[in-house]
């Protein structure tokens, strides 16, 4: 009789552990994976490999693609830009950064990036290049939150998310010399 008790037992115990496991493994099925987890720094433009599409102002002649970015010299002022259409999403970016450097002959101040959604809103942010070291490249950082409506469009409303242009400018309130070269756009969450 005990052994029939002991046989009985331990077959319970292994049925038991078996019903454990399975579920346990069940479990593992159903639980949902976890999100990926999005880059804190990602790339929106690398000017290294994706150059302007157009110029405007001064810089409609004087914007050059090379291997190391958008080179604006020869000519240009603080009165002109360059762009390009993009599928841009920085609906949870908290800064957008430029990695840039000036030249030597630079004079202008500011460089502006400017960002236009599907509406047509244009959103614009101002990086100051006067203290830059001429020819060493750097990041320069500007929130999302300060970008400012340069021109509104259907509504208004500038969507991050639903980015389809971008813009580099000069300062327009000079004439002074622009001489920069323009790496790549990045944003940060």
């Amino acid at each position: 009789m005990n052994r029939l008790k002991l046989v009985s037992s331990l077959f319970v115990s292994v049925f038991l552990a078996s019903a454990v496991v399975r579920a346990a493994e069940e479990a593992k099925v159903a639980a949902p994976a976890a999100p990926a987890k999005k880059p804190d720094v990602f790339m929106l433009v690398d000017f290294r490999t994706s150059p302007n599409s157009f110029a405007y102002g001064t810089w409609s002649k004087s914007v050059v693609p090379t291997k190391d970015g958008i080179s604006v010299m020869k000519g240009a002022d603080g009165k002109g830009g360059c762009g390009a259409d993009c599928s841009l999403n920085l609906e949870d970016a908290k800064y957008v950064e430029i990695a840039l450097a000036t030249g030597v002959a630079n004079e202008v101040p500011q460089v502006q990036i400017m960002l236009e959604d599907a509406d047509g809103t244009n959103a614009s942010c101002r990086v100051n290049v006067s203290q830059l070291v001429p020819t060493s490249p750097v990041w320069l950082r500007a929130p999302v939150a300060g970008l400012r409506i340069e021109k509104p469009g259907s509504n208004g409303v500038f969507d991050g998310g639903k980015i389809v242009k971008w813009h580099l400018q000069g300062d327009y309130s000079t004439e002074k010399p622009m001489h920069f070269m323009a790496i790549a756009l990045r944003a940060r969450r």
